[in-house]
């Protein structure tokens, strides 16, 4: 074969070879293509995340059924960070507490931008907790003694205890230390290694850490808070908010099974007004 015509052969070889390459119908570009991108879910971070993460897998694996779409878990690394997530559209649904939702809708409104909020949580309480073997029994006991404090912007780990001292007749001012240790478990575990005399945190977390054979004791329960939000970001179709609303608050049967493993007293209507307290008694500390 002459050597014109060879050459003349090898590059048709090598033009049908990448044209090949480049065909629409190619696997890896049709995968590509049905990829649909996974809708964030920004949690707080007010426990260790491996427990965040393992209390969150069933919900996640229900929003993600539901809406017949993946759902990412994004656990924020403090409170501002999952502000600044919602800010910046990085998060298409939030799972906020009520002083970190007031915070974020307060911002949104001015933007003009406000959260969709879908279903909350029941109300829950509050608690401050002291060593077992401790000699404080209340609140009044804890003037001039160490306060061990969850991140600024929690409800039970600041402002509902805050809200307990000024009860007692005291502020910040009349403890002897106060420290923002970020996670309920970090406070609560500060009064476990008697860092602190006192913590701040959640019911929930309180009687779980009790029953794990940690040596706590309640000395102050509040009055049921205005409870936790699952949010949807302003860019959210209404569509599948309303989608979301409907599996979350009349679930079938089967679908009740599994949303009992993250929620077993399932989910509440939204309402506004409980959150027009957590406002006001923002307001009342952050003059």
């Amino acid at each position: 074969m002459r050597p014109i015509k060879r050459m003349l052969l090898a590059g048709l070889f090598g033009w049908i070879v990448l044209s090949g390459c480049e065909r629409p119908d190619q696997p890896d570009k049709v995968v590509e293509s049905n990829q649909v991108d996974p809708l964030i879910l920004a949690v707080q971070p007010y426990d260790l995340p491996s427990s965040v993460q393992q209390h969150f897998a069933p919900l996640q694996d229900y929003l993600s059924d539901v809406l017949k779409r993946p759902v990412k878990l994004y656990i924020a690394t403090s409170y501002e960070d999952q502000i600044q997530k919602v800010l910046s559209n990085k998060a298409d649904l939030v799972y906020m507490g009520p002083t970190i939702y007031v915070k974020t809708q307060k911002i949104q409104k001015r933007a003009q931008r406000p959260l969709k909020p879908i279903v909350t949580e029941p109300p829950y309480r509050g608690v401050v907790v002291v060593h077992e073997q401790s000699d404080i029994q209340t609140m009044s006991q804890l003037r001039h003694k160490r306060l061990a404090l969850g991140a600024y912007f929690s409800y039970a780990g600041h402002f509902a205890a805050r809200e307990a001292l000024n009860q007692a007749g005291m502020q910040l001012a009349d403890l002897s230390l106060y420290s923002f240790l970020q996670r309920h478990h970090r406070a609560v575990m500060s009064v476990v290694y008697r860092h602190f005399d006192a913590a701040a945190t959640t019911e929930g977390i309180a009687r779980r850490m009790i029953s794990q054979g940690h040596p706590l004791r309640i000395i102050h329960s509040t009055k049921p808070l205005a409870p936790i939000v699952l949010a949807a970001n302003h860019h959210l179709p209404d569509a599948l908010t309303e989608r979301l609303q409907i599996a979350l608050l009349n679930p079938t049967f089967e679908q009740e099974l599994t949303l009992s493993l993250f929620s077993p007293q399932g989910y509440r209507p939204y309402q506004g007004q409980h959150y027009r307290e957590v406002e006001r008694t923002m307001t009342h500390f952050e003059r």
